[in-house]
């Protein structure tokens, strides 16, 4: 029987095989306080057959192999996805190719208030809010089930998501299927749900309007400077890259994430994985015949067969090239393999964040004046093509 307190959310990612595959509904996923998903167990109706523990990614019986490690950078043709993409465009591809084979596909969107959901559709058009990066962990629901039932009928599903969810997936269904696609990713952490709507009401309250559309990284000022952009019903706009932004600043302290993420049972360059996809900050150091456009590259590894085949029917829309997977996890893909180290006020700040404050948040994390006056200037700099020049400096301080 799973049994998850205070003494033991490490051992929780939160993935909700336990609750999919009990078989008396004996388990639901309730939020904690800080507005994290656990499993919550009625022993009245638990029969003690011990599928929920024989699921849980933090019960392996057996050690990971990947049956390939190819590497490449790669950047999508379509300058439209591009640009939407947070990287290089790898998924929409996927997602073109299991839709035309009358596939569906599972991702994470938002719901119609802004929380991250896993969501299954079977048409192209649907598949474009999956595109970009979102920084919340996602409500699963039901979506293993769901996943399972199109499998057994024979129809090929694509999933994606982090890499504690693809494991989970993968150890709820109990068996593989050829008819099953997983993408994961280059994962640092999950921060709670409850956090990210407290941030959005605080957007709201700030600019006097109900939220239209909320991107995590745009490329506003290209690749390199993701930002946080929000619009609002009245028209305005709020951007705030990683350097002001208190989400997305909070997010990179490793101050709001969930537990297990300080624990994750699916680090490492082995996966269960067909795919797994990162940012390639530095492409060019990968490969001498690339050029950075700063229009964003995505590092992909392939891990099975089935991968490599994909791979070739769609790799005709990239711009395409051979590197060392190694190298990439070195440059760019550090927590390919590390888990984030838990702060010591890692315990306090939810205290303060989910009374209804967020603005409490800035004695946890530092924005400075001089990050506060670069991000105002980075619009001129950018324009003059300074911004470029000035990055590469302070990468050349830091070595």
């Amino acid at each position: 029987m799973i049994l998850i307190d205070d003494n033991n959310k490490n051992k929780c990612c939160g993935c909700t095989a336990c609750s999919c595959i009990c078989p008396q509904g004996a388990i639901e996923m309730k939020e904690d306080a800080e507005g994290f998903l656990y499993p919550v167990v009625d022993k009245d109706k638990c029969i003690n057959c011990g599928l929920c523990d024989k699921v849980c990614p933090y019960n392996l019986n057996k050690d990971i192999k990947s049956e390939s490690k190819e590497a490449y950078a790669i950047q999508n043709k379509d300058e439209t996805i591009l640009h939407t993409s947070t990287s290089g465009g790898f998924f929409s591809a996927i997602c073109s190719y299991v839709i035309s084979s009358n596939g569906y596909v599972c991702g994470a969107t938002f719901d119609e208030k802004f929380n991250v959901i896993h969501k299954m559709v079977n048409t192209l058009e649907e598949t474009v809010k999956f595109r970009g990066s979102k920084y919340v962990q996602s409500n699963l629901g039901d979506i293993f089930t769901e996943i399972k039932k199109k499998l057994d009928e024979g129809k090929l599903v694509c999933f994606s998501g982090t890499p504690c969810q693809v494991l989970g997936l993968k150890k709820f269904l109990q068996k593989d299927y050829e008819n099953l696609i997983t993408v994961d990713f280059v994962c640092r952490s999950v921060p709670s749900p409850a956090l990210w709507i407290e941030y959005l009401s605080y957007q709201e309250k700030k600019y006097n309007s109900k939220i239209k559309e909320v991107y995590f990284r745009s490329k506003t000022y290209g690749y390199h400077s993701g930002t946080m952009t929000i619009f609002f019903e009245n028209g305005k706009k709020y951007t705030g890259s990683n350097r002001v932004d208190l989400y997305n600043k909070s997010f990179h302290s490793n101050k709001v994430s969930r537990y297990s993420c300080y624990n994750c049972p699916a680090k490492g360059f082995d996966r269960v994985s067909d795919f797994t996809v990162f940012d390639s900050w530095k492409p060019d150091m990968l490969s001498k015949e690339l050029i950075d456009n700063d229009k964003g590259f995505s590092n992909l590894i392939i891990h099975s067969q089935k991968g490599k085949n994909i791979f070739e029917d769609v790799k005709k829309q990239f711009n395409v090239y051979k590197i060392e997977a190694n190298e990439a996890a070195a440059y760019t893909g550090k927590m390919l393999e590390k888990s984030i180290k838990m702060p010591e006020d890692r315990k306090v700040i939810y205290n303060d964040i989910l009374n209804g404050n967020l603005i409490k948040v800035k004695k946890y994390v530092s924005i400075s004046v001089l990050d506060k006056l670069f991000e105002k200037s980075k619009k001129i700099l950018y324009k003059l093509n300074i911004l470029k020049y000035l990055k590469k400096v302070k990468e050349n301080i830091k070595k």
